[in-house]
């Protein structure tokens, strides 16, 4: 009875630790926003991940027999924990990672502001030479125009003299 007790504990604790995982996943889901695409990656992954370490936990203690005790266990400690304190903690260290960040976004306000007039200025300079390259282009083009024409001419003349001297 006692080995059934300890087995019911820790399932309950593994629970508790999945919802926990899974409170994180939500934390860094409202820290940074992303589509649905995504958020389907992560939850695949979360159950994966869940699914193997809940077989770890029933295979180590109870050598692979699924008991409806320790299914039963499980969904207690993660309904209690999410029913408790789940839906506060995420709350609550999501405004503080926030402030974190914001407060660590602080002192790069300046370097974002050179970055981007560095940036500005960068593009600017980009698109003089792209300018100056499809200018040099357009340039080479024509005087190649006008050299193929001034060799026509001198072709044409060439054939000109070579007929008349005929």
């Amino acid at each position: 009875m006692h080995q059934e007790m300890v087995f019911f504990c820790r399932t309950f604790l593994a629970g508790v630790f999945l919802a926990v995982c899974y409170d994180m996943l939500r934390i860094f889901r409202k820290l940074a926003v992303h589509n649905t695409f995504f958020t389907g990656v992560e939850d695949i992954l979360y159950w994966c991940l869940a699914g193997l370490f809940l077989f770890s936990v029933i295979y180590g203690e109870n050598d692979g027999i699924i008991r409806i005790y320790a299914l039963f266990s499980i969904g207690l400690g993660a309904g209690l924990y999410h029913a408790g304190p789940s839906n506060l903690l995420v709350e609550w260290c999501t405004l503080i990672l926030k402030k974190m960040l914001f407060l660590v976004g602080i002192p790069a306000r300046p370097i974002r502001k050179w970055r981007k007039r560095l940036k500005f200025q960068v593009d600017r300079v980009m698109i003089t030479l792209s300018e100056k390259k499809s200018t040099q282009r357009i340039r080479k083009r024509v005087y190649e125009d006008i050299r193929n024409q001034k060799q026509k001419k001198i072709k044409e003349k060439e054939n000109k003299k070579g007929k008349s001297a005929e």
